[in-house]
This record gives structure tokens, C-alpha cells and sequence, in this order.
């Protein structure tokens, strides 16, 4: 006897309703502008962008690299986050990540090696 016989069907449905869930909570993508060097990787990966939902909870996507070298040990501002998208603290994500809240909240990543591709799709944080 087949105890999921629609399976597949049942499936879909639940990926439909997440997929509307989504789009319902989130607002929507807004580019991120790409400052000292760097720039959006390509397809394909998705552009870096951020989002917010109701909740206060900012979203970043996309995969940025440098062009060049980051000879520099120091860390590298690659963007600025908007005002309302900045978190009220400084944010560590990881040893070669911060998001730095000094009145700019530039998102920096560390210098040194050769040319990099950052991820951004795993960072989310409240702004309250």
C-alpha cells in the first residue's frame, strides 16, 4: 500500500507555498552600491543587493570580488549599507568578514592574498 501516493504533487505544493511566503515577507532586492574596486562576480551568481522583512531583519545576497590583489593586511570597505538597512552594532562574520558601524556601516573584508570572491548570501541580521 502506498502511504504517499501524491507525493510529488504534495511536493510541489509546499514549494508554491514557501515561494509565496517569501515573496510576501521579504520586500524587495535593492542593489548594493560597490565602492573601491570591487564588483559584482556574474552570472551566475546574483548581484549583491539587500532586503528587509517586517520583522527589522536585513538580508544581504550576491558574490563580490576585488580586481585586484588585496595586498593589504587591513580590512577593505566594499560597500556602505543604507540607513535602515545598518545593524546597531558592529558585526563580526567570521575572520575575514565585519560589517563595521561607525556612522558609515561599511561592509569591510579583509585584505591580504590573492583576488577573492566574497559570498554575501549567507548574511542576515536585525536592525533592532
Amino acid at each position: 500500500m502506498d502511504t504517499f501516493p501524491n507525493f510529488p504533487d504534495m511536493w510541489r505544493g509546499l514549494v508554491s507555498r514557501v515561494a509565496e511566503l517569501e515573496r510576501q515577507t521579504l520586500g524587495p532586492w535593492q542593489a548594493l552600491t560597490l565602492i573601491n574596486g570591487f564588483a559584482n562576480t556574474g552570472a551566475p551568481y546574483a548581484p549583491a543587493a539587500f532586503s528587509t522583512d517586517r520583522l527589522g531583519r536585513v538580508y544581504l545576497r550576491g558574490v563580490i570580488q576585488r580586481g585586484e590583489d588585496q595586498a593589504s593586511a587591513t580590512f577593505i570597505s566594499a560597500f556602505v549599507l543604507p540607513f535602515g538597512a545598518r545593524p546597531p552594532f558592529e558585526l563580526e562574520l567570521g575572520s575575514a568578514r565585519r560589517i563595521q558601524v561607525n556612522g558609515t556601516a561599511a561592509f569591510l573584508v579583509a585584505g591580504g592574498g590573492a583576488v577573492k570572491r566574497h559570498y554575501l548570501d549567507d548574511i542576515s541580521f536585525r536592525v533592532t
